[in-house]
């Protein structure tokens, strides 16, 4: 909870400008939520899978969330992400 707000400012560099602010409020709402209940979260992943259009790609792992200090939550996640180039950039 303590350092969603930089991460997520971090992550919002490399947002292409269309979704930025979906993005943007997105991490608003995450971040009161972390906050509300001390919840600390990561994600480690087992496979990338890149889709046959050349602009998405799929990531598959292990989603841990831990909530105050006792309980702790592990949950088989696959994450889409689109991503596409701008002026050198991946986006």
């Amino acid at each position: 909870p303590d350092n969603i707000a930089y991460k997520s400012t971090m992550l919002l560099q490399y947002v292409d400008p269309k979704s930025y602010h979906n993005l943007s409020e997105y991490f608003k709402q995450e971040e009161e939520k972390h906050k509300k209940y001390n919840l600390s979260t990561s994600f480690q992943a087992s496979k990338i899978s890149i889709m046959t259009s050349g602009k998405e790609v799929e990531i598959e792992g292990i989603l841990s969330s831990q909530f105050g200090e006792e309980s702790k939550v592990k949950k088989r996640s696959t994450f889409k992400i689109e991503y596409e180039k701008s002026n050198g950039r991946l986006l």
